[in-house]
């Protein structure tokens, strides 16, 4: 709960300046791209990009379905380092690309004053490429509207730990992710709405301690986010927003058991806000960001009959804490 309180705080806290100065902001319709704005797309020639860096923590408990009894508290620390770039092929068209680096990912299970740590991951992630199509474009229309899409091969090999060697951090499928967004850009605020689906293919994850395999059936989440940024100078601005996943259920096939199970991954919203300064303006920004997610239950059903070791994991949520840099060139 004190967590929840936290973000509810921080939320009225990022948002109470848009109501404080509903009345000073400059609306008027600009058609300029500001770096780090949600809208901001790079025109032709132009380079973007963005180096960054958060620490995530992520609790639950979970409980099992037939006696209730307490299974374990989890516990999840990550960090992770975030590298994108962009590209602009025309003012309304783009390519882009990314990747990220995790040095340290841990989850552990704590009981009754005891931890067992459940799993370690680190390494480097599969990397997305994509494109951003401007369709409409505010300088001559009175939204801008896009269009975008990615897709992610499956270059890093997914694979469990050892008592030796962390896990990978590959995905161990293909994804990709389609989408749409609508926004308006003026003098001192941006509004931008987006919705998207990510296709995940199926997921191989090879278990490293005696060669069996979970294989998880490809499925789609879905995705509403609203974001804004409101700018008090030209060097200061603040973003905030929230976004809703409809994730989807998937069935998790284990080939040295021969079993299947359910994975109901439960929905999640987020709020966020991030500070920004223009240290040299529209070419170098620094960000401070922040989100917290409000996680719906997870279930795991083996059997859907008797409930025999089936179990939820409740009361979940995360906090993710980052710092960033935005560039452009020229």
């Amino acid at each position: 709960m004190a967590y929840a309180r936290f973000a509810t705080a921080l939320l009225i806290a990022a948002f109470a300046p848009l109501a404080a100065q509903a009345q000073m902001l400059d609306l008027t319709p600009d058609p300029l791209r500001f770096l780090s704005d949600p809208a901001f797309l790079p025109v032709a020639g132009q380079f973007d990009g963005t180096t960054g860096y958060t620490y995530t923590e992520i609790r639950g408990t979970s409980f099992d379905d037939v006696t209730g009894a307490e299974r374990f508290q989890l516990h999840r620390w990550a960090n992770q380092f975030a590298q994108s770039i962009a590209f602009g092929i025309t003012d309304d068209l783009s390519l882009n690309a990314s990747i990220n680096y995790e040095p340290f990912d841990e989850a552990k299970h704590e009981l009754n004053g005891t931890s067992v740590i459940a799993a370690k991951q680190s390494g480097w992630t599969d990397p997305f490429f994509g494109v951003t199509w401007r369709a409409l474009d505010q300088a001559e229309a009175p939204l801008n509207l896009d269009f975008f899409g990615s897709y992610s091969p499956d270059w890093i090999g997914a694979r469990t730990g050892t008592a030796d060697e962390d896990a990978s951090a590959g995905r161990g499928g293909q994804a990709g992710r389609v989408g749409a967004a609508v926004s308006e850009v003026m003098r001192g605020f941006t509004i931008y709405g987006s919705f998207f689906a990510d296709l995940l293919g199926q997921r191989t994850v090879d278990n490293s301690n005696n060669g069996s395999r979970a294989i998880t059936d490809s499925h789609t989440n879905y995705t509403l986010a609203l974001q804004t940024q409101t700018r008090f100078t030209e060097a200061l601005s603040l973003n905030a927003g929230v976004d809703h996943v409809w994730a989807s259920n998937a069935s998790v096939f284990q080939t040295g058991t021969g079993l299947s199970h359910l994975l109901e991954p439960g929905d999640s919203t987020d709020v966020n806000a991030g500070i920004n300064y223009h240290v040299v303006p529209n070419t170098l920004v620094a960000s401070l960001t922040y989100e917290h997610d409000f996680m719906d239950p997870q279930h795991t059903i083996f059997s859907p009959e008797s409930g025999l070791d089936n179990n939820t994991l409740k009361a979940r949520s995360a906090d993710v804490y980052g710092a960033k840099l935005s560039y452009a060139l020229p």
